[in-house]
């Protein structure tokens, strides 16, 4: 937490916990989903969370959500119109068990490895989404000395005979400047749920620490 803008206000009972000591905490609330969700996917929209976080509705396991963020479907777990209890058990991972530490003297010593920003850090939503087909992440990678654009999405729900294509289109402000599309794809095509294609593109301005302006939009339909 920001110590400068937020405040943590502690239950009497745990009066004598050290809050900064703490890995490991459980969140629970009511939930209810709207009525008019009938025909949506139920989707549990986490921000940003450092580093794991397993969820439960109305105590049956739902599923599990990474470091940074992500999304968990929770359809089956939901009926519209009715409440629900969302338990998350959330807990701070981190990277070594046991790190080199130089901030004292120039000799190294081991200490125990912590996670600076712990828990849910953003805000957590629940989203109704449009069942069939979606893109649930996407990575733009681009490449000066290829002169090559490339886009890699996560994809889900795709039926098993149909063909699909990827749309990509790149702004500055207003404008395009730039229109990409994948080749015809099926659900056997993905790579660990993911399709990934690429082509050249040079544009007309490039970013640099000089140019910090020269930036572009992209969206991936």
């Amino acid at each position: 937490m920001q110590k400068d803008c937020q405040t943590l206000f502690v239950h009497p009972d745990w009066r004598q916990v050290k809050a900064g000591e703490i890995t490991i905490a459980w969140h629970q609330r009511e939930i209810t989903i709207p009525a008019g969700w009938a025909n949506r996917r139920i989707v549990l929209d986490v921000s940003y969370l450092n580093s794991h976080a397993a969820v439960w509705i109305d105590g049956a396991r739902a599923g599990e959500i990474r470091f940074p963020a992500g999304e968990l479907d929770i359809t089956p777990f939901c009926r519209p119109g009715a409440r629900h209890t969302l338990s998350m058990l959330v807990s701070a991972m981190p990277l070594k068990a046991v790190m080199l530490s130089y901030t004292d003297t120039a000799a190294a010593r081991q200490v125990k490895g912590t996670v600076a920003r712990r828990g849910l850090c953003g805000d957590v939503y629940l989203a109704g989404l449009p069942r069939g087909p979606a893109i649930s992440a996407l990575v733009v990678d681009t490449s000066v000395r290829r002169w090559q654009i490339s886009f890699d999405a996560a994809v889900s729900n795709l039926q098993k005979d149909a063909l699909y294509v990827l749309r990509a289109r790149v702004t500055d402000g207003d404008k395009t400047v730039a229109q990409f599309e994948s080749g015809p794809f099926g659900a056997a095509d993905l790579r660990d749920g993911r399709m990934r294609f690429a082509a050249a593109w040079k544009p007309a301005k490039l970013w640099d620490v000089h140019t910090p302006g020269n930036m572009y939009s992209a969206e991936l339909s």
